[in-house]
């Protein structure tokens, strides 16, 4: 496919094929002009370059054909030959012009056959090169929202592993509160066995009258003592049962975050396969539109 936009400049390759298949078919000579008049294809090549200008009239003031009669050949001497050029078109815009020698009555049809067939040729080319922009556009779309996909896999997964840990720290941190226990009912035992001591002090205190002053003393310290153990113990016990509560509020959460991410990473993996099949589906029409492209460029 020619590089030059078919709205502004005539396509040489086009044009050639063009006029080797009028060539073929009638044995008739003809050129093809750009918008300018000036011929860009022709079979007797040392007219390429050159200014027609009929065509060029044609083309710039707008007429619906240049056009030279048996007669008015005859009537220059010869100096001027029989022959029609008729303008071809891309939508609205005149883009050069196909001629064809010989009685206008006999080439006309011809003519307005091959400026139709470069006409539906270039704007063939123009649909071949718009799919393979779209292609190539769409191909870029997709190859960056599998990126996206990619980078929504990884955080997914990453957030998964995070809250797991989170779980498996708060089973652990339960084990420990489990020993905790253990220790604060051995701390409440002794208590329990301190206050009895306490109190049995304070018996023999009294019993022993002014030798028992010192038991006294003693029990008064070991009953502040274990006053101030049982205390601890329920501190401890009210703070414990508070974390639990908190810890299993916690990893009840984190479950739910782990299983909402597991049916998020599941719907990421569908969304990926949709996803791979549309960039195989746009690269393979990616090579068709160049593999048409060079199809028509080829002839």
């Amino acid at each position: 496919m020619s590089a030059e936009n078919p709205k502004s400049s005539m396509d040489r390759k086009v044009a050639n094929k063009i006029i080797d298949f009028i060539f073929k078919s009638t044995g008739r000579n003809t050129i093809v002009c750009d918008s300018d008049g000036t011929i860009v294809a022709a079979k007797v090549e040392s007219r390429v370059g050159t200014v027609h200008t009929a065509a060029q009239r044609m083309l710039r003031e707008g007429h619906p054909h240049a056009k030279v009669t048996v007669a008015e050949e005859e009537a220059s001497g010869g100096v001027i030959k029989a022959g029609i050029n008729l303008p071809i078109c891309h939508g609205e815009e005149r883009i050069g012009s196909f001629g064809i020698a010989g009685d206008p009555d006999q080439t006309e049809p011809i003519a307005l056959i091959a400026s139709r067939m470069i006409s539906q040729e270039l704007q063939e080319q123009e649909v071949a090169r718009k799919l393979l922009d779209h292609a190539t556009h769409m191909n870029e779309s997709i190859t960056r929202i599998v990126a996206m996909v990619e980078r929504a896999s990884s955080g997914q997964a990453t957030v998964t592993r995070m809250m797991e840990d989170v779980i498996a720290l708060i089973d652990n941190s339960r084990g420990d509160i489990e020993q905790t226990h253990k220790v604060v009912a051995a701390i409440k035992s002794i208590a329990i066995k301190t206050q009895m001591l306490a109190v049995n002090a304070r018996i023999e205190a009294a019993h022993a009258q002014q030798f028992g002053r010192g038991f006294t003393v003693v029990a008064g310290e070991v009953g502040v003592l274990s006053k101030e153990s049982e205390q601890s113990t329920r501190t401890i016990i009210t703070a414990q049962s508070n974390l639990q509560v908190s810890m299993g509020k916690v990893a009840a959460h984190a479950k739910v975050l782990v299983d909402s991410t597991h049916a998020q990473a599941q719907i990421t993996g569908s969304i990926s396969e949709m996803v791979s099949g549309l960039q195989q589906v746009s690269a393979d029409l990616i090579q068709m539109a160049l593999a048409d492209t060079e199809h028509r460029g080829g002839h």
